[in-house]
């Protein structure tokens, strides 16, 4: 915070006189782009993921850490003959177990035992002296007509953004997967977050909101109807709710599928841009020139129907249709190398999904970002914008209903790519092996 009070980004007019105290944007303030990898971690600043200082947990942490690696032993030996067995197996019955594996460990997924889970993986990675290897390099901030956003990578695929707005230098955090490198990437900007929107309250994607509550205290935590973030309370956003960031509008969309409550946030253009104007009227939907997705929609693909149906999805999908086609997407996930790829094969006579899949392929065989997408490519490549058009249902027939007959066809894309037929095996795709392994989330 010492950074930050010392640029002073809440400056308000003085009481003692009308003027205006002169104010230099925070956008021209920021770095080209982040460094993840601090030589010097900001002073006074604790990065334990369970957000607890006490020297109690210090020697408890101590004393189990003996216990941890055998149990970590354990289970890198139980894996390997699991993982063999499982490859052994028929299709059906890698369905049926897989079924039956989910339908226990989702719900605890979602209970206190999750978010203590998380949090290990979060401890893992982020502790032990030294920050670990961001999955992307070289992201660039997009600037928008009313504000900045910053894509921050985060645990082993998960994007969160950094929302600033330009005339006030109000932040906004989307998505906290990990307190580490958006602490980092808020020392680097010099500002501090002031909301936390939440598209959904999976730990993925809250499991930062601890620790950047107790770095700054002012935050609010917003997120859907029906989102539970633990230990916090939340406030609740509701379908075409408009939320200000500084001066910055963002348009609430409801989409709720990957969980009851996931949300969408399209950020419009301004329609009148006058210098020291706080009447500027932002546009609505229509006019949306970024949206973040969360797990709703993915660059190539969409999110799975954890607490829906299909026709669930496909509504929350109609829901976008208003976007223009020049409108930039910014999803949860850096999901969009196997996605793309499974358009591809999906679809084979379609030459932009094999295209847009052989420029992701190129970008992430460098570690680089994929992300923002744009809306209007989603629509020539993306099959779940498309579901209408015969010649992609015909080939949906031909190319799924043989492998996966019964199960939701949302569900059909995951399960496609967690037990991936022989012909998937046998399609001619660079670095398919890494492209099938990507984690069900």
């Amino acid at each position: 915070q010492g950074p930050a009070r010392r640029q002073n980004l809440y400056r308000t007019p003085s009481k003692r006189s009308e003027k205006r105290v002169p104010y230099t944007p925070v956008s021209r303030q920021q770095p080209e782009a982040l460094s993840l990898l601090p030589a010097a971690l900001p002073a006074g600043v604790s990065f334990h993921p369970a957000g607890s200082c006490l020297c109690l947990w210090r020697v408890v942490d101590l004393l189990l850490s003996p216990v941890k690696v055998v149990l970590m032993l354990l289970l890198v030996i139980i894996r390997i003959p699991i993982v063999i067995i499982f490859m052994l197996l028929p299709i059906a019955c890698r369905k049926c177990l897989f079924k039956c594996l989910f339908g226990c460990g989702y719900p605890l997924y979602l209970t206190t035992i999750g978010k203590k889970y998380w949090g290990c993986i979060l401890e893992s990675m982020y502790t032990g002296g030294s920050s670990p290897r961001p999955h992307t390099v070289d992201v660039v901030p997009t600037r928008l007509s009313t504000c900045t956003i910053w894509p921050v990578p985060v645990a082993s695929d998960n994007y969160s953004y950094l929302i600033v707005d330009h005339a006030t230098g109000v932040c906004a955090v989307v998505d906290p997967g990990a307190h580490v490198p958006l602490i980092l990437a808020c020392f680097q900007l010099g500002v501090v977050p002031r909301y936390v929107l939440l598209t959904h309250a999976h730990h993925d994607h809250c499991g930062g909101v601890d620790e950047l509550c107790r770095q700054y205290p002012i935050i609010e935590v917003w997120c859907g109807p029906g989102e539970k973030v633990f230990g916090h309370k939340t406030r609740v956003l509701h379908d075409k709710d408009v939320f200000k960031v500084g001066r910055t509008a963002v348009n609430i969309v409801s989409t709720p599928c990957h969980t009851p409550g996931s949300l969408c946030f399209c950020i419009p253009k301004v329609r009148s841009i006058i210098p020291g104007d706080l009447d500027s009227s932002p546009g609505g939907i229509r006019d949306s020139e970024a949206i973040l997705t969360g797990d709703t929609l993915f660059l190539g693909g969409t999110g799975a129907t954890f607490h829906g149906t299909d026709i669930m999805m496909w509504r929350s999908l109609q829901k976008l249709n208003e976007i223009p086609d020049e409108c930039r997407v910014f999803p949860g996930h850096e999901y969009t190398e196997t996605l793309r790829w499974f358009a591809a094969w999906l679809e084979p006579d379609n030459e932009r999904a094999f295209i847009m899949a052989h420029e992701a392929n190129a970008q992430r065989s460098m570690r680089k970002p994929t992300i923002p997408g744009i809306m209007g490519i989603e629509r020539k490549i993306n099959p779940w914008l498309r579901s209408a058009e015969e010649a992609l249902g015909r080939s949906i027939d031909t190319r799924l209903d043989q492998y996966y007959e019964g199960v939701s066809w949302c569900s059909r894309q995951w399960q496609c790519l967690n037990s991936p037929p022989r012909e998937w095996l046998a399609f001619p795709v660079p670095m398919a092996s890494r492209a099938i392994s990507t984690p069900h989330r």
